[in-house]
């Protein structure tokens, strides 16, 4: 299993938009990875993670690519980027059995 950890920068006093757009995303299609989203208690304050969790590469791609591919999607990203600063990161983290 792998983990995809986006952390963003919202636009000051966007952080609850952007969490609720994160949910919005995830609502489009009938099916979800898993995912939550994190913030700070402590740490870098103004930024929202978002984990998704996926089988492999190939389980991410197929989300991604039905995401993109769907009717909502360029008026989801139009909005998405009047929340969000530029910046930000992602990663990608292996899951490994304690």
């Amino acid at each position: 299993m792998i983990v995809m950890r986006n952390t963003y920068v919202p636009r000051p006093g966007h952080a609850d938009d952007l969490m609720d757009m994160i949910r919005e995303g995830h609502a489009i299609l009938d099916y979800t990875p898993h995912f939550r989203i994190l913030t700070p208690i402590a740490g870098p304050s103004g930024t929202v993670v978002h984990e998704i969790e996926y089988e492999d590469f190939a389980a991410r791609d197929k989300f991604v690519g039905d995401l993109r591919s769907s009717e909502e999607w360029p008026v989801f990203m139009e909005r998405w980027y009047q929340l969000v600063e530029s910046g930000g990161s992602a990663e990608f983290w292996l899951v490994r059995q304690a």
